[in-house]
């Protein structure tokens, strides 16, 4: 509480003094979702959420060997019109101190503050994350650029302090533009979660470590047409107390508290349709190979207990595909206007885990107004 009293008081008075008004900039929306699956498994059960959000950012020239002060808020409240009846407040703030770096370079160390607020009924997964991070964006030549940034934090959850975990993040890309309008770049995630259980715990992990290597292949054909090409190896390791693990399934991130491997695919095509929009179509593939965790069947019988799932005896694997188009288009004229936003997503998870095979359509459309 004291981080974030801490932060939005620096916000609110970057954000009000008298001579930085001007330098504000941001965006109003709101939008609504049908997802016909909300609950992401077999049975299938539909929902509708309503979203209002706000984004505002300033950079302040602080007049000191070319030190810049960045400023960005970001906040969302989801009414969910027919799943459980719940809702949800997400923020997001963050500070940085950066200092240009050579041509169209830079560096910087600040910190961010998140958080997550649900309904009554959820408010066990309430989350607060905290971060100090650093970012780079250095040109080791004229078309080789290396950006990296990493952060180092605690995440916490406001009723399940025994899920709380440290955390450790780093990402690095080396890219390089070709006179051709090609872009070539290699990828590196890493992610390290540190958690405090007791020796007998059986829900709580001792860490987890993810990897994400990769690369990615980029083509632009004139000034209105892009395609980008992505592929990510993904390896997940989990270290628990003892053999018999089974944590809450309603983490975020569950899937990251399970061993796997596996990689992900991602095709972009983006068309400029000048002056009516931008057209994106893209697709992904992910596959993940969990290692100790096995499939299970339906429940005995439609109205069963999850706990009568049988073990079929073989390691889950699920293979993940997305297909899914995005349509934004100018309602009024200049930077500052307002913006139509529409998008349709189609999702088939197969899974040798029952449960888990499902299919699930997702459907967007939203205003925004920047400023």
């Amino acid at each position: 509480m004291r981080n974030l009293k801490f932060y939005v008081t620096g916000i609110i008075t970057i954000f009000l003094s008298g001579t930085l008004l001007a330098q504000i900039k941001g965006s109003v929306g709101v939008n609504g979702e049908y997802d016909s699956n909300a609950y992401n498994d077999s049975y299938g059960g539909g929902s509708v959420v309503g979203t209002a959000r706000l984004d505002l950012t300033t950079d302040i020239d602080l007049k000191l060997a070319g030190m810049i002060l960045g400023a960005d808020y970001s906040g969302s409240y989801s009414a969910y019109l027919s799943y459980l009846g719940i809702n949800q407040n997400d923020h997001f703030l963050k500070m940085i101190l950066w200092r240009g770096l050579g041509k169209d370079g830079f560096v910087g160390l600040g910190a961010t503050y998140g958080f997550q607020l649900n309904a009554a009924d959820r408010s066990a997964y309430d989350t607060n994350n905290s971060k100090v991070i650093g970012e780079a964006k250095i040109y080791l030549a004229q078309p080789v650029l290396l950006k990296t940034d990493g952060a180092l934090g605690r995440y916490q959850y406001k009723n399940l302090p025994k899920y709380n975990f440290d955390q450790s993040i780093a990402n690095l890309s080396l890219n390089l533009f070709l006179p051709t309008r090609t872009g070539l770049a290699v990828l590196a995630g890493y992610k390290k979660y540190d958690f405090s259980p007791l020796p007998a715990d059986s829900q709580v992990p001792v860490n987890i470590i993810n990897l994400s290597p990769g690369c990615r292949a980029s083509q632009g054909f004139g000034s209105n047409v892009g395609l980008s090409l992505e592929y990510l190896y993904l390896t997940n390791e989990v270290t628990t107390t003892n053999s018999y693990y089974m944590p809450d399934t309603l983490l975020n991130e569950v899937n990251e508290y399970f061993d796997y491997s596996g990689g992900r695919v991602e095709a972009k095509i983006t068309l400029k349709l000048n002056p009516v929009g931008k057209l994106t179509l893209w697709s992904n593939y992910t596959s993940r190979s969990y290692t100790q965790l096995n499939a299970f069947s339906l429940p005995a019988a439609d109205n069963a207990s999850i706990l009568t799932r049988q073990n079929l005896g073989v390691a889950r694997l699920d293979q993940e595909t997305i297909v899914g188009i995005d349509y934004t288009a100018p309602l009024s004229e200049g930077a500052n206007g307002i913006d139509l936003g529409v998008g349709v997503n189609y999702i088939n998870n197969s899974s040798n885990d029952e449960l888990y095979n499902y299919k699930k359509l997702l459907a967007y459309a939203g205003f925004n107004y920047n400023f």
